[in-house]
């Protein structure tokens, strides 16, 4: 008999776009796009972490988690390396599908995946905890 554990963190239904946006990015790359891939996202953490509209502890959280997820990718299998490539790749995106640049609950996604690829990694208490 096989028990299957309820996701703490699933990936979000709503909006629909969520789930096919992140798998379409989930993939292993090499080192050399890893790195072009976190210069990347440094680029988009500084450039949103200067505006002055932005929920900065959220920020800060979310550039947290994204470093801990670079840190860990030399050292995971490649599902894990395709699952940190996809979260990376998605908050990296100006259009997924809620944009940080419109909406001021443009995080939302990005966390949901983030702390989706932080329950499948088995990484516990670094999980962003949005909207309390």
């Amino acid at each position: 008999m096989w028990f299957f554990k309820k996701l703490r963190h699933p990936l979000p239904k709503f909006p629909q776009s969520v789930i096919p946006i992140f798998r379409n990015g989930c993939e292993v790359i090499s080192y050399e796009s890893f790195e072009k891939l976190s210069v990347e996202m440094d680029e988009k953490l500084n450039r949103l972490a200067e505006d002055p509209k932005r929920d900065h502890e959220l920020q800060k959280q979310i550039n947290s988690v994204c470093k801990l997820l670079i840190s860990a990718y030399p050292d995971s299998d490649e599902k894990k390396k395709s699952l940190i490539v996809g979260a990376i790749r998605y908050c990296i995106l100006n259009d997924d599908a809620i944009s940080e640049d419109i909406f001021a609950a443009g995080y939302y996604d990005d966390v949901k995946v983030l702390n989706y690829v932080l329950e499948q990694l088995g990484i516990q208490g670094a999980f962003i905890h949005f909207g309390h």
